[in-house]
């Protein structure tokens, strides 16, 4: 009689951790801070930091590694996001929505920017295209 195989012995579920170990990740890295306490504190303020950068480095994957384009201006775009969002949600000024609708204000104005940005930039190749985002930054 023949051994079962090691795959016809694992349970569905373990074969879908398997396959699905990066949404398993993301679900135990948002959970941690509500279950383990020194992940709430002050460690919880490194995360996010840690989760900016990463959403920064993830915007730059895209943009060169994907794309194979040199962008240098990516870092400006996500500086606007940012300083738009602070803007619309801190208390000291009149603004003071909420963190979701800002978010999509913010994008939306980012995006704006971007666009107009990026219109008269369609045609530029090589160096040209890689110096835009600085002669933009000039005016």
């Amino acid at each position: 009689m023949a051994a079962p195989s090691p795959s016809a012995a694992r349970s569905p579920l373990a074969a879908w951790v398997r396959e699905h170990w990066d949404v398993v990740a993301l679900v135990a890295l948002a959970v941690a801070p509500l279950v383990v306490p020194p992940l709430g504190g002050a460690l919880g303020g490194q995360m996010t930091t840690l989760f900016v950068y990463c959403i920064l480095a993830l915007g730059l994957n895209v943009m060169v590694g994907y794309t194979g384009l040199v962008h240098l201006g990516i870092a400006a775009f996500f500086g606007i996001g940012a300083y738009v969002l602070a803007i619309l949600t801190v208390p000291m000024l009149p603004f003071q929505i909420g963190f979701a609708p800002a978010a999509a204000i913010s994008t939306a104005i980012c995006a704006a920017v971007g666009l107009a940005l990026g219109a008269p930039t369609l045609r530029l190749r090589g160096d040209y295209l890689r110096s835009s985002p600085s002669a933009s930054a000039k005016w």
